[in-house]
């Protein structure tokens, strides 16, 4: 069990992206109170594809060699273009727990690979989690002991952040643990 680690197949973000979605993540901690939120750090922030969840080694050696596979297109200069429409909260603005980008998919193309890593995860028999995909990239998570903001929280907040991020196809494996402040 101590093996194990948290695992999910994710997209990373190009540098110029990341630091415009930096500074909405500055932003919206000022508005909702400095000591409310945990930024993500910037080597942290990406777009989840899938979440597998706890993987012993030999797992992640499968789930790795899917989404290398032939079935999922990848190599250098392949990319997609998606935009980050705007900034949001899950589960629900009553009840923000995690600060998010929202990202629109307006050709299909992004949820189109998300389906091709899951149909090859699925043949591997990795088993992960099927919920809806919502292309997102979280930016903060309610810290310990904090209030989550409501509904009214979010008045006199520009929540609209226009702008395109080009995604390579390569998706990557990422992990994280539990730490005393919650999933890091």
């Amino acid at each position: 069990q101590n093996s194990m680690v948290r695992v999910f197949v994710a997209w990373e973000l190009p540098k110029a992206s990341t630091l415009r979605l930096l500074e909405w993540q500055d932003r919206l901690i000022a508005h909702f109170g400095n000591d409310r939120f945990r930024p993500i750090p910037a080597a942290n922030l990406h777009l989840t594809a899938l979440f597998v969840g706890p993987a012993s080694p030999d797992w992640i050696k499968a789930i790795h060699q899917a989404i290398s596979g032939p079935s999922v297109p990848t190599g250098p200069g392949t990319s997609l273009m998606v935009n980050c429409s705007h900034v949001d909260a899950f589960p629900s603005r009553s009840n923000s727990r995690i600060l998010v980008a929202r990202l629109s998919d307006p050709d299909g193309g992004l949820s189109g690979l998300q389906r091709q890593l899951a149909a090859a995860l699925a043949t591997s028999n990795v088993v992960f989690d099927n919920r809806p995909f919502v292309p997102h990239v979280t930016l903060a998570k309610l810290a310990t002991g904090a209030t989550a903001p409501i509904e009214r929280d979010w008045d006199r907040l520009e929540a609209e952040i226009p702008f395109g991020i080009s995604l390579e196809y390569l998706p990557v494996l990422f992990s994280s643990r539990n730490g005393p402040h919650g999933v890091e």
